[in-house]
């Protein structure tokens, strides 16, 4: 399988380190790029290694300001048929990549591929979701929204076909941490073919910098336009909106916004608070969990 394994990274070399040394320690990695976006310079030490490293190609950018614009440069610059992009934050298994070969040539045709993932170690509290699935529109809101499950299909350990993956990039919106959904949302407009595998192939980063913020919100509600325009089900659409009132509700408790606590509980219908209510109550069950 052509394929580019590329290392997304900003200032974590630790993080760097590690993800790196798990890929070349991996069975049929391919060819690897890190591609730095770092404020600050690596420490002497690292340069060293990456540039005596044959095995691996590294390019220093000039800070993008955001991931979607890091992502579509890395993959704008992709000759292979294949591109895996990975964060510094999350590690994957040694076997992801010999997995991810033997289901490509048992559909050959598929355009995107995923496996499951653990969270900070911790294997998914629900093993429903975690099953082979052709992904149509359904599936990909159901899992992003935390209708079926706490845990999303998580974007770092998607394996894209390059000429796919241009081609949704070039149509999709920056929703911040959730581009990830905004390029799945082109690719199933297209028809175009994702799969999940129930094999957990790597280990996700959940932790502070990529939870709620000011950005993350207006994130979501975009996500929440992207998600509704994709689904004629209505009902699907109210799971949406509550899913965004609740991270909203939390986001403004947490943050002592009283201006976005009042606007949210007045904008709710007694329908949606018990949706609300449900969702915070999950998202709390998976703080805990992973807390543990």
């Amino acid at each position: 399988m052509d394929h580019l394994t590329v290392i997304l990274t900003r200032d974590r070399p630790l993080g760097l380190t590690r993800q790196l040394n798990m890929v070349l320690e991996s069975e049929g990695h391919g060819s690897v790029l890190v591609s730095d976006n770092s404020v600050k310079p690596f420490n002497q030490a690292l340069n060293h290694d990456l540039a005596m490293n044959k095995m691996v190609g590294y390019v220093r950018r000039n800070n993008f300001s955001s991931v979607f614009e890091h992502i579509k440069c890395c993959v704008d610059e992709c000759s292979a048929e294949f591109v895996l992009l990975l964060h510094d934050d999350d590690i994957v298994d040694r076997d992801l990549f010999k997995v991810y070969t033997a289901v490509m040539q048992d559909d050959p045709h598929i355009d995107a591929l995923c496996g499951a993932a653990r969270i900070n170690g911790k294997d998914p509290v629900d093993k429903g979701w975690v099953r082979a699935v052709t992904v149509g529109a359904q599936e990909l809101i159901d899992q992003y929204t935390l209708l079926r499950s706490p845990f999303v299909s998580v974007f770092p350990f998607y394996l894209f076909r390059t000429r796919t993956l241009k081609e949704a990039l070039a149509r999709s919106d920056d929703l911040g941490i959730y581009t990830d959904f905004s390029v799945l949302v082109e690719l199933v407009s297209v028809s175009a073919r994702i799969k999940w595998i129930n094999d957990i192939v790597g280990d996700y980063g959940w932790h502070g910098s990529n939870l709620s913020s000011e950005l993350t919100i207006t994130a979501r509600r975009k996500m929440a336009d992207k998600a509704t325009s994709l689904s004629p089900n209505s009902r699907t659409s109210e799971h949406i909106r509550s899913w965004i009132s609740a991270v909203e509700l939390i986001f403004a408790i947490k943050s002592r916004n009283l201006a976005m606590f009042l606007k949210t509980s007045w904008s709710l219908t007694p329908r949606r608070c018990i949706d609300v209510a449900g969702y915070i109550y999950r998202i709390y069950q998976m703080k805990v969990y992973l807390r543990q």
